[in-house]
């Protein structure tokens, strides 16, 4: 088995992050498999063990016991794809990257979710000088399960790695980095 075509990753990252009005503190550990195909695509299973905690950030000090750990162990898949035309400012290129992955009771996790996430991106010139970029990224986390208030599922009952936010210079600009979307409210 040629080890370019085939091979295993073991990876762990700790990760703190203040963002908004959230602090958090997650945990990873992933273990995943990759087939790289002679026609460009990659694909990777991989099971990955997360434990989150987090703590909604108010000015009042008394609101700020409001801290939440979950841990979710979370079965996925990635597919890949990058093409170019080699040089170091293409001409043409594209990237596709859709990843699904999900949690279960069953498997012990705090939650039962279904996760997909998809990018895809194009550059495309006119001329040596004129390049055209187009750029999606996509996401859903579909969960048919209560949340804390009784009611459905909502983003406030999820990590927030596991969330989607929008906002800064790959993003959307004019808009502070990953400042637009969830909060802790």
């Amino acid at each position: 088995v040629d080890a370019y075509y085939n091979y295993y990753l073991l990876q762990s990252k700790i990760k703190r992050k203040v963002l908004d009005n959230v602090d958090s503190l997650e945990t990873n550990l992933v273990a995943e498999r990759f087939w790289n195909s002679a026609q460009g695509w990659q694909r990777s299973a991989y099971v990955r063990a997360l434990y989150e905690s987090y703590n909604p950030i108010f000015i009042d000090p008394e609101l700020n016991s409001n801290a939440q750990s979950k841990f979710f162990l979370l079965p996925g898949i990635n597919i890949t794809r990058l093409r170019t035309d080699g040089m170091l400012m293409p001409l043409w290129a594209d990237k596709q990257w859709f990843n699904s992955e999900v949690a279960s009771k069953s498997l012990a996790s705090d939650l039962d979710i279904i996760r997909f996430q998809g990018r895809t991106a194009w550059i495309r010139a006119i001329e040596q000088q004129h390049r055209f970029l187009l750029r999606l990224d996509a996401g859903l986390v579909w969960s048919n399960e209560q949340g804390a208030n009784g009611n459905s599922l909502s983003v406030s009952d999820l990590p927030p790695s596991l969330r989607f936010l929008a906002g800064g210079d790959n993003s959307l600009r004019g808009y502070d980095y990953q400042s637009i979307g969830s909060s802790a409210d």
